[in-house]
């Protein structure tokens, strides 16, 4: 087993308990002198998997993965085998080490078409893949290129505990994937020719490497190379492009056999994905429950000198930032009153969203709060609890606010404004107070994703006064009324969404 660097890359990268263990896996066909082989490559994210505590109190992750090879419904081979992670002295270090757990597995089969199942289990949630297609051809009578496989680092081959990456006196480690990210300058490639004099060749030969965009096939310039290799029952083949100016888009990568009449004698490409603009970096949060909170370095700092009731309400705080599976995690730890617990999990949470500044961002959260409780706080319950202070949290300030608290058809009632939300942009939340008496608005309605949505807004601040049919909430419009704002706001800064009547 070998460990490379995996890529950290945004949108592929949270993990959380009882998510997917996250991994990457190919398979490729090659040749050993008259058998064809296939190479199945696993590339696993060390922080999607759990971890058990060992005798020893270290940490260690245990994956089964079991692999099955299908014709007509038939298994034809079954392997089933067992990686380990290195042990771990607490849950910092595995996170200050996220490099992927690689490992490949050779299988010999017959020529004809197959369909793969790939299991991965860490004996708490596991992650299938069915019916991959697999081809295995082999005719010993023709020219033949093995499979591109695709290298993250080589090296010469200088011992033989590593057989399954050895080829050609090469210690060759796969690059599992086929996603090129702005940090990734190189393209390395492996490709092995077979049975050249099938082809009339016994001399000198060229080879052809080439990226082509993957729609169009229309060569990329400065992307093309040609060259010469010597005849050999085997040829390997290994080289590489600089793609550190090779624009965003989906390619592939090609190598051709051309003979002396510029004739391709035979061909194999592989498709690949550049991604050339900055991306932003996040490190991955492990399972939570597979986290030792207690190991966590948070002795010597403010954290430590936290009451129980401190901790707690540092905790609760930070559910307004906190993902579903976090919120949950934090309500069993409040429950179990476990300090030494609580102060870790609010270590590890600020050390995994900010591992780079975690003093910077708890303090600029502080402020935030204070602010909210200030703002929005009533006698009963601090500002961050209250749907306000959430999204003022969540999201940040708002672009801006329209505050209608004396509109005579309506309860009091805010109008937020975001005009740029990832991915989103001109972004409204509507709040009222059903009760005139404090200072507790409640979310009624927003254009957000994934925030309450609900286009009979403005029926419900109205029908929730006593004013005859409007209390029938079936009806998305309002009564137009003189004098009052809900109309303008209702009609132009929601855009006439529910369709008034």
């Amino acid at each position: 087993m070998k460990k490379i660097y995996f890529a950290l890359i945004l949108g592929l990268l949270y993990r959380q308990a009882a998510a997917k263990i996250e991994y990457h896996y190919n398979q490729l066909v090659f040749q050993n002198g008259s058998h064809p082989y296939v190479e199945c490559a696993f590339s696993i994210n060390p922080l999607s998997i759990n971890y058990k505590t060992l005798a020893d109190k270290k940490l260690q992750g245990q994956l089964t993965v079991t692999i099955y090879f299908k014709q007509n419904d038939q298994v034809i081979v079954f392997d089933k085998f067992g990686l380990m992670t290195n042990k771990f002295d607490s849950a910092n270090a595995i996170i200050q080490d996220p490099a992927a757990i690689l490992t490949v597995k050779h299988y010999q089969l017959k020529p004809g078409q197959y369909k793969v199942d790939v299991d991965v289990s860490d004996g708490i949630s596991n992650e299938e893949l069915k019916d991959l297609p697999l081809t295995v051809n082999y005719i010993d009578s023709k020219i033949n290129l093995s499979s591109i496989e695709l290298i993250d680092t080589f090296n010469q081959a200088t011992d033989t505990l590593h057989q399954t990456f050895f080829k050609s006196g090469l210690l060759i480690y796969p690059y599992v994937i086929d996603y090129y990210p702005k940090s990734k300058n190189y393209l390395i490639f492996y490709s092995e020719l077979y049975h050249p004099e099938a082809a009339g060749i016994s001399g000198k030969f060229l080879a052809k490497f080439q990226i082509l965009t993957k729609e169009k096939r229309t060569e990329v310039p400065n992307f093309t190379k040609t060259m010469v290799y010597s005849f050999g029952t085997i040829v390997p083949m290994l080289d590489q492009f600089n793609i550190s100016n090779l624009e965003s888009g989906n390619y592939v990568l090609t190598v051709s056999i051309i003979n002396r009449q510029n004739e391709v004698l035979a061909t194999q490409e592989v498709p690949f994905q550049r991604n050339n603009k900055a991306e932003k970096i996040i490190l991955p949060k492990m399972n939570l429950d597979s986290i030792d909170y207690a190991s966590m370095p948070f002795k010597g700092t403010f954290i430590e000198r936290f009451t129980l009731n401190e901790i707690i309400y540092r905790l609760s705080s930070l559910n307004p930032i906190a993902d579903n599976t976090e919120q949950r995690y934090i309500k069993n730890l409040i429950s179990t009153k476990n300090e030494v617990y609580m102060k870790g999990f609010y270590y590890n949470f600020w050390y995994t969203h900010h591992p780079e500044n975690m003093g910077a961002a708890i303090n600029a959260y502080e402020a935030a709060l204070t602010e909210v409780n200030n703002t929005f706080g009533t006698p009963t319950r601090d500002g961050f609890e209250s749907d306000r202070g959430r999204v003022y949290l969540h999201y940040g300030a708002p672009n801006s606010i329209q505050q209608v608290k004396n509109d005579p058809d309506a309860l009091p009632y805010e109008v937020w404004n975001y005009y740029d939300l990832p991915d989103q942009k001109n972004v409204i939340f509507v709040f009222y107070a059903p009760d005139r008496s404090n200072n507790d608005y409640v979310l009624i309605h927003s254009t957000a994703r994934g925030e309450r949505n609900d286009p009979k807004w403005a029926a419900i601040i109205q029908g929730s006064r006593p004013t005859g049919d409007f209390n029938n909430l079936d009806k998305s419009g309002y009564q137009r009324n003189s004098g009052s704002r809900l109309q303008d706001i209702y009609g132009r800064s929601i855009k006439d969404e529910a369709g008034a009547r």
